[in-house]
């Protein structure tokens, strides 16, 4: 009778002790020791489906939706996470929780909410506070990385970007010239296009013995006239078709023979001429920019990753 009491206790002990276990989690892969877990693949894949957890040192590279197109595509992206994280350790790139609640308030205002309510909308994806945090630190001290090895070193020059837009749209001086002009306008609406034209080249006659200004100041009928005649500071493409024609082969001090546009007729004098940026090339200057940092960056990126492969030990568990 007491061996089957005592047989039925060990029984009730084993199916206990069985009810409790839990299942021993996978080892998918390592970096120089370091373990990314199934439990860890299952997470971050959690974490970007449910939450939206994107890591913005990884993210710029690498395709998210291929990332988790299939398990081996995430192990490496996995893998490509912890080698940033080694170089962080190895760099001393720590990042303290003074600096993570720092970029959660910048994360809270710039989505216009309260830390509180970012807590909240977090918890409500199935995410909790301290794992957010988490996230957070080792975004930081990836990013660290990249930027230290990565972003500081990139340079693009302007003659980098010039030659990217004439290579994208064709020939295109990278320099124009810039006039400061004068003008002695004639307007059709006074009188016609004939009295007008004969106006014009009465002065133009004149211009052998008198000075522009003088002649501007007496005869022009700009409606916009300022002293001398000045118009102010062009650049070639920003002139009318007549007008840049007429200026083109100028020189300062040079005025030019009479010429019509649709308002009238023209005599006009260059005060200035220089060299200075095609404006063309200046209004894309920024983006073109911003396109060739973050194709540089890309490149540089998957080769640093590339090249820390070689000085780490990386396993891959054979699934």
């Amino acid at each position: 009778m007491c061996f089957i009491k005592t047989s039925c206790l060990l029984l009730l002990l084993l199916v206990a002790s069985l009810g409790q276990a839990k299942v021993i989690d996978k080892t998918l892969a390592s970096v120089s020791g370091e373990p990314i877990l199934l439990s860890d693949l299952q997470k971050f894949k959690s974490n970007l489906t449910k939450a939206g957890l994107v890591d913005e040192a990884l993210s710029r590279v690498f395709d998210l939706e291929k990332v988790l197109s299939s398990r081996e595509s995430t192990i490496e992206y996995l893998v490509n996470q912890k080698i940033l994280e080694a170089e962080a350790k190895r760099l001393g790139l720590s990042v303290t929780m003074e600096q993570v609640n720092d970029e959660i308030s910048r994360i809270a205002k710039s989505s216009n909410l309260s830390v509180d309510q970012l807590r909240s909308m977090i918890q409500q994806k199935g995410i909790s506070f301290a794992d957010y945090q988490d996230f957070i630190k080792s975004s930081l001290e990836r990013r660290a990385v990249v930027q230290q090895e990565i972003t500081s070193k990139i340079q693009i020059s302007e003659d980098d970007i010039t030659t990217y837009y004439i290579t994208q749209k064709g020939s295109a001086n990278p320099q124009v010239f810039e006039y400061s002009l004068a003008q002695i306008l004639f307007l059709k609406s006074n009188g016609g296009k004939e009295a007008a034209l004969q106006r014009a080249e009465k002065v133009y006659d004149k211009l052998s013995s008198e000075s522009f200004e003088a002649l501007a100041d007496k005869f022009s009928e700009d409606p916009s006239y300022s002293q001398g005649g000045v118009l102010g500071e062009f650049k070639s493409g920003e002139m009318i078709k007549e007008m840049r024609n007429a200026v083109s082969n100028l020189l300062p001090g040079q005025h030019s023979v009479v010429f019509e546009s649709r308002a009238g007729f023209h005599i006009v004098k260059v005060l200035k001429k220089s060299l200075v940026e095609n404006p063309q090339i200046q209004r894309e200057k920024r983006a073109i920019q911003n396109y060739l940092m973050e194709q540089m960056f890309q490149k540089r990126l998957q080769s640093w990753l590339q090249q820390k492969r070689k000085s780490l030990y990386i396993r891959v568990t054979k699934s």
